[in-house]
């Protein structure tokens, strides 16, 4: 993390490949941009743990109190398994702990916390459940657990339960709340609780960053002159209000078709970018000469035999890319759930460490020190649909985490009949995109051209060895093809990961399901309403350091 922050690390982008398309979290330092006010997918559903999980303690006396008392305990013994670096260790305790309907007041707290910092969805949102249950709903707890539920893909359920406190909700509460809105798709409500504490805080930079990401700008709006005023008055000592000025306005003049006046407020944006979150982009080189040196050795590993693994489906490509409306058209298939970025592989091989060649090799060999006759892969893939039932329940599912890029060995290895479908677009309608787009420090690369030219580069490049390394393991769909003839490549892609054609899948906008990601207001677009090279031809004088980018880096355009 790069910052302390009062939201889930879940949400943020997890590696230098991926990235959570979210707008940038409402964390601590919002108290500098936004002072006065500093004070869909997974549904509702009963509790439930797969059968798998084999913790099941009974007692034969005084059981509420025994097992109040082993609940605070499993949930010390999962922090002390995160202290030492063994994250699947605390989500087995974090389950041992939810098996039982005792209570234990704050301990859930304790547990839910624990559970977004690792990456828990499903434990953080049980968790927080049984802390209202034992606590009792009020405005603080209310939008503690709503927190949980909106970074673990359930912004509808969390408006749901967030929405009779919200009267008495602090301003910076109302503020989250609007995020929450956003992302269950109530997008004009969200707009009018923005204007609504903007009405006391007319100067807050990032009650216009949401206004702007919630409207449609048109000529003459006089937000616009309203947005020019704060931009003038912020000083530039202060990055992240710029930051986020800066965007509402580049926003507002993309929208009415103003190319220099956007290109000038995108570049304050940058600017101010760069100053919050300096950008290494050593790391990107280093672990694509990894990915590509593995996959060009020849090196055959033993593929376990994960039974079940073929409802998966992994879903690649840069942000940007369409990479969210492909996980809407499996949505809405009535054989498919759609799982969202979930941070399953990443928490089920935690012990691969970076799942670079080095790591895996040690992973290995202790392995098969330790238990020779064993398939080392094998548990991983356990793992991983053991955390995907807890929401599949059996079904076939999406799994669109964009950074699983660089755990592609690991997925094959472990998941062996696992689809993957990597989508591709244009290098410059994913830059123009990305460059308009508010991403936070995790996702450093976009503050400048260049940076966003190696994000895409190497995601393709890595992305384009897997392809080589698996020939007819993955599925290739092209984002321009896919928005012109979606009769054609959508039951292509759907008959590639082994489901019958639904015309339901040519309507993804008709999905009531929540989607956390920068494309939550595009995703209720129908198909037919879609730019294909997202009309970054009427900006030249935007775009233009963006071909230059791609160009340098040998990207064609």
């Amino acid at each position: 993390m790069h910052r302390t922050c009062s939201l889930a690390p879940t949400h943020l982008s997890m590696t230098w490949l991926g990235g959570a398309c979210l707008p940038r979290c409402d964390c601590a330092t919002d108290a500098e941009q936004f002072p006065d006010l500093w004070t869909a997918g997974l549904r509702a559903r009963r509790f439930f743990l797969p059968e798998s999980w084999p913790y099941r303690q009974n007692f034969a006396f005084d059981r509420q109190t025994l097992m109040a008392a082993s609940v605070h305990s499993l949930i010390d013994t999962a922090y002390a398994a995160r202290s030492r670096g063994d994250c699947w260790a605390a989500a087995e305790a974090l389950r041992q702990a939810l098996d039982g309907s005792e209570r234990a007041g704050e301990g859930w707290r304790r547990g839910v916390l624990l559970a977004r910092e690792i990456g828990d969805d499903f434990a953080a949102m049980e968790m927080g459940r049984r802390y209202l249950r034992d606590v009792g709903p009020t405005p603080e707890t209310a939008h503690f657990v709503a927190e949980a539920m909106t970074d673990a893909g359930a912004a509808d359920e969390a408006v749901a339960l967030l929405a009779p406190h919200e009267s008495n909700l602090t301003p910076n509460a109302r503020f989250k709340f609007t995020r929450m809105l956003m992302f269950a798709g109530r997008i004009g409500e969200a707009q009018e609780r923005a204007r609504a504490l903007l009405a006391d805080n007319p100067n807050s930079p990032t009650l216009w960053e949401r206004v702007a990401q919630t409207k449609r700008f048109a000529a003459g709006d006089p937000d616009i002159d309203a947005m020019r005023g704060v931009f003038d008055r912020w000083p530039l000592s202060r990055p992240a209000g710029r930051v986020a000025i800066a965007a509402a306005l580049a926003k507002a003049f993309v929208d009415i078709g103003d190319d220099a006046a956007a290109d000038l407020h995108l570049c304050a944006r940058s600017e101010a970018f760069r100053a919050l979150f300096p950008f290494n982009p050593e790391g990107h080189r280093a672990a694509l000469t990894d990915i590509v040196r593995w996959c060009e050795s020849g090196a055959v590993d033993g593929a376990a035999t994960t039974e079940g693994s073929g409802r998966a489906t992994f879903i690649l490509g840069p942000n940007r890319s369409g990479t969210t409306l492909v996980e809407q058209i499996f949505a809405r298939h009535p054989e498919v759930g759609a799982g969202g970025e979930r941070r399953w592989f990443w928490l089920a091989s935690k012990a691969l460490g970076d799942c670079g060649a080095s790591a895996i090799a040690k992973y290995l060999d202790g392995e098969r020190t330790r238990a020779p006759a064993s398939d080392p892969w094998a548990p991983i893939g356990r793992r991983y649909l053991g955390l995907a039932d807890e929401f599949a329940r059996g079904a076939r599912f999406t799994d669109k985490l964009l950074s699983n890029v660089y755990r592609v060995r690991a997925i094959r290895q472990a998941l062996p009949d696992a689809k993957i479908v990597y989508v591709k677009r244009n290098p410059l309608a994913v830059a123009w995109s990305c460059w308009r787009s508010q991403f936070d420090g995790e996702s450093a690369w976009g503050g400048s051209p260049e940076g966003i030219a190696l994000y895409i580069a190497t995601y393709r490049r890595a992305m384009e060895a897997w392809i080589s390394r698996y020939p007819g393991a993955i599925t290739c769909v092209n984002y321009e093809d896919l928005v012109r003839f979606p009769d054609a490549e959508i039951p292509r892609v759907l008959g590639e990961c082994g489901l019958r054609d639904h015309p339901a899948t040519r309507a993804p906008h008709l999905s009531e399901r929540a989607v956390a990601t920068l494309s939550f207001a595009q995703i209720r677009e129908p198909l037919q309403e879609r730019g294909v090279v997202a009309g970054f031809e009427a900006y030249p004088q935007s775009v233009r350091s963006l071909r230059e980018a791609l160009d340098a880096i040998g990207l064609e355009v």
